[in-house]
């Protein structure tokens, strides 16, 4: 459909949001921000200390506008 698609981490290995962040902003440099939307699939997680738990629920974060 003329869409370009990159995936920003390809890594198995958990990605910073640091990291994810620096590199969407690098391809939306490249590409202009009226150019580019961003999805993101992934399940959350819950944990406490040493201890990780069940989460439940999603979230879905946008730009302001």
């Amino acid at each position: 459909m003329g869409y370009n698609v990159f995936i920003v981490t390809p890594e198995q290995a958990d990605v910073s949001l640091k990291e994810r962040v620096k590199r969407i902003n690098a391809v939306v440099s490249q590409h202009g921000a009226g150019n580019c939307i961003m999805i993101s699939i992934h399940v959350d997680a819950a944990g406490s200390e040493d201890k990780w738990m069940t989460a439940r629920g999603w979230t879905a974060y946008t730009t302001k506008g």
